[in-house]
């Protein structure tokens, strides 16, 4: 997306962030923030997207758990994330009910 573009992945192969035991990913999280602060020093980002994708559908290429750090410059006119949908309100109280933890 931008150059400076990061990965951080598990030693171990994990496919995805639910195979993952906690302590891995809290480290890799410990980790995407050691990152970040070394692009935002080197680079002078400002902002960044972090960004895991858990299996095929969501654009995940390789069946091992990486995390994308993905520097952001003001105006950079890129986007990581894909085109938003939209639903009616009845609909988003339905689903946020049933998804509520």
């Amino acid at each position: 997306v931008n150059k400076g573009h990061a990965l951080v992945i598990a030693r171990d192969e994990y496919e995805t962030l639910l195979d993952c035991p906690d302590e891995t990913l809290n480290h890799m999280m410990q980790v995407s923030k050691r990152v970040v602060r070394k692009l935002t020093e080197v680079l002078k980002i400002d902002g960044y997207n972090i960004l895991i994708n858990n299996k095929p559908a969501s654009g995940q290429e390789v069946p091992h758990l990486h995390i994308h750090i993905i520097p952001r410059f003001k105006n950079d006119g890129k986007s990581p994330i894909a085109q938003k949908e939209s639903y009616d309100e009845m609909e988003m109280a339905e689903l946020g009910s049933k998804l509520r933890l």
